[in-house]
């Protein structure tokens, strides 16, 4: 169950929930190119028209290496969905160009999702996105670890936004509101982990590497990491 933030949102992305699970946009993944992941050119409308925006739009909310890797984001999001079985909420941290939170708004319309950037630009551009995709999420401009304050997820996803270390300082005071965090790392991931060991950011919780994929026109492979609290049963 979600209750209401601390802080309001930008507006109300969409109308309200309808009473019916809807149902959940899908695409394919397929192997190529020696094994790395690439998205199906017959993406679902929503993923298809998600792609459009950001690709052809005047919103500049990806970097031009970040345009020539969608199918690695698209992919990164089909990959986490398969970690959210049970979740009915989740925030986004540093949502950026809604990788992957607007992903999985158009994946899982039946989760009460957040986003969050702490770049008013940016949660305004995304809040246009989102209702462009008739898409049911709120977008707060701030930082998640505040929005988490008062406000209880299943689960918060992160990508590309910072080190292992720097993530858990963030939500350390917060793990009553969270149930665990997803966060897609690269493969030095393990370096992070350690260093988050080092620093004793790791006591009290649990680490497991949820799922491991290759990573596109690399010979590395990309995973996502779930954490949660020790004592809490594993969702």
């Amino acid at each position: 169950t979600v209750t209401k933030g601390p802080r309001r949102p930008c507006r109300r992305a969409g109308g309200p929930r309808p009473p019916r699970r809807p149902r959940r946009d899908t695409a394919r993944l397929t192997r190529v190119d020696g094994g790395t992941f690439h998205v199906k050119q017959e993406l679902s409308p929503g993923l298809r028209r998600y792609a459009q925006l950001v690709t052809n739009g005047p919103h500049g909310l990806l970097s031009t290496n970040d345009l020539a890797r969608i199918d690695e984001h698209i992919a990164d999001a089909l990959v986490g969905l398969g970690e959210l079985e049970g979740a009915t909420s989740l925030v986004d941290v540093g949502t950026g160009g809604g990788v992957p939170g607007l992903l999985l708004a158009i994946l899982r319309p039946d989760l009460t999702i957040h986003l969050c950037d702490s770049v008013q630009k940016k949660a305004k551009v995304v809040e246009t996105i989102a209702r462009d995709l008739h898409l049911k999420v709120l977008v707060f401009p701030t930082r998640a670890e505040e929005q988490s304050k008062e406000t209880r997820y299943d689960a918060v996803s992160s990508r590309a936004v910072g080190p292992l270390d720097k993530i858990l300082t963030w939500f350390r005071p917060h793990w009553a509101y969270i149930g665990r965090l997803l966060l897609i790392k690269g493969p030095k991931w393990t370096e992070e982990h350690n260093e988050a060991k080092r620093l004793g950011l790791m006591k009290k919780l649990e680490l497991r590497v949820a799922s491991e994929y290759p990573l596109s026109g690399t010979d590395s492979k990309s995973v996502i990491l779930k954490i949660w609290h020790q004592g809490a049963r594993e969702k």
